[in-house]
């Protein structure tokens, strides 16, 4: 419900008062992964084209990354972060971390294909 919202405020150019709904969660549960890897993906969907943002979203995923490098929804977000940032190598090795993992993840799987993300870095080349 928090990203919801959140989500709503960016795509109405306010950004800062969907960060500060995440505030509270934060404060609750600083060490949450899921808490810290929403706000990741909100600050790596809303940041598109604003390398400030993207880098504290990498921040965040690449966090939660270090603690649990299995973990898969945190490598497709990076990998999203990392291609908007320009580091297609990076997204590269994400995606193929995630698919090693040889899970079932529909959301994740959609949301590669509806971005495109796959293709887009098939088009790059090396």
């Amino acid at each position: 419900e928090v990203t919801l919202a959140a989500e709503h405020l960016a795509a109405n150019d306010r950004l800062d008062e969907g960060l500060a709904l995440y505030e509270p969660m934060l404060a609750e549960a600083a060490d949450d992964p899921d808490v810290t890897v929403s706000l990741g993906w909100f600050l790596g969907r809303a940041s598109v084209g604003l390398p400030e943002g993207l880098e504290t979203a990498r921040g965040y995923l690449t966090e939660v990354i270090e603690d649990d490098p299995a973990r898969p929804d945190a490598l497709v977000y990076r990998a999203f972060v990392l291609a908007e940032l320009g580091d297609l190598p990076g997204a590269r090795a994400d995606l193929a971390a995630y698919e090693s993992l040889e899970v079932i993840r529909h959301d994740l799987d959609a949301l590669l294909g509806s971005w495109g993300l796959r293709s887009a870095l098939d088009e790059a080349g090396p």
